[in-house]
């Protein structure tokens, strides 16, 4: 819990303290602080280090585990990131775990572009997972540092802050974020959560409580409780509000067509032969999104969209052939033979029986000719 790490630092402070004044009468005290500040900088640097390997890994996710422990150590502890052990193991944990979520990110396009549903689907619910996770505690990390008197900011916070921001905004009120950090409770947070919270620290900040004359915190927490309450969206209204990656699974249908014109024209047969074969995956995606992505219709779409580009070249062949255009047909049949190549096992968009019959045809007269 945060008191564990703040009574920490403050039996530290006590040592500190009885050293400078009756040290030469209680020696021990700083061989304790520096035992004290040595056992933590290690227990932050094992964290960093299990961090390290679950960044690397293909359970990311786990690290929610220790977060905390990552987070409080930074925020209570002046003494890790004073040295310069502590700093750099900070520094990069934090890009890490900002060059995770990017990779994800980049690998969800990767995945869609390459016609990968099956794969796309089970990275996007964990990319929901992870990405959702680092704009909860990552964003509201980035904002204690930036309110630190200790702590330097860090590039990589920054950077994740502005991923979250671009790509998990969704039910987050980013732009309060300031407010949720005085609570110290999330930006995804309703307002049972900020009420919650608020009864929690004003009993702590209460001056009552306290015994000193200074409310200047209570007065904090009471104004981001009521600025949040005014200005956050009711529960209930956050439910109907698109996940992460929503739009991205919605515009698929535009994407596959344009994939396909584009592939149909540069002759990538091979490719479109890919994404033939993949269609039937969509069915994969239906749930992701709401309402269903209604992957039957796309399908029907895409293929009646590849048949009539089919059925254009059948036309240009045949007019070739009317002309006798041997130039074009010469060039016709190349492309017919890579065309039958890759997408014969659809015979529904593509007849082989009239291919071979045209090609036959075009290749002896060419001959004769």
């Amino acid at each position: 819990e945060n008191s564990n790490y703040c009574m920490l630092q403050d039996c530290i402070d006590i040592l500190d303290l009885t050293d400078r004044h009756l040290g030469k009468h209680i020696p021990i005290a700083s061989r304790e602080s520096e035992s004290l500040k040595k056992r933590a900088l290690g227990v932050f640097i094992d964290i960093c280090k299990k961090a390290h390997v679950l960044l690397e890994s293909d359970n990311r996710n786990a690290i929610e585990k220790i977060f905390r422990d990552y987070r409080d150590s930074v925020l209570y502890l002046p003494f890790i990131t004073a040295s310069d052990e502590g700093k750099k193991a900070f520094h990069l944990t934090n890009q890490l775990m900002h060059d995770a979520i990017a990779k994800d990110i980049s690998d969800l396009k990767q995945l869609m572009e390459s016609f990968d549903f099956a794969k796309f689907r089970s990275k996007v619910i964990s990319t929901r997972e992870f990405g959702g996770f680092l704009a909860d505690h990552c964003t509201l990390l980035h904002e204690r540092v930036k309110t630190s008197e200790h702590v330097e900011a860090d590039q990589w916070l920054d950077a994740i802050f502005n991923l979250c921001y671009e790509h998990f905004s969704q039910c987050r009120s980013f732009n309060l974020i300031e407010y949720f950090a005085i609570l110290d409770i999330l930006p995804s947070s309703n307002q049972r959560d900020i009420e919650k919270a608020y009864r929690s620290l004003s009993k702590r900040y209460h001056p009552d409580k306290t015994g000193k004359n200074d409310s200047t915190m209570f007065r904090k927490v009471k104004e981001a409780h009521d600025y949040l309450i005014e200005n956050i969206k009711v529960e209930g209204e956050r439910g109907d509000v698109e996940r992460p990656f929503d739009a991205k699974i919605k515009g698929i249908r535009t994407m596959l067509r344009e994939g396909a014109k584009s592939l149909f024209e540069q002759q990538q047969y091979d490719k479109l032969g890919t994404l033939l074969f993949r269609l039937d995956d969509l069915k994969m995606l239906d749930d992701l999104v709401v309402p269903s992505l209604n992957h039957s219709n796309i399908i029907d779409e895409i293929k009646e969209l590849i048949q009539g580009f089919v059925k254009q070249v059948r036309v240009d062949v045949d007019s070739n052939w009317s002309s006798r255009d041997y130039r074009a047909l010469n060039e016709n049949i190349s492309d017919l033979k890579e065309m039958e190549k890759h997408l014969k096992a659809y015979p529904d968009i593509y007849s082989s029986s009239w291919n071979s019959g045209i090609v036959l045809k075009v290749e002896k007269e060419i001959e004769e000719s």
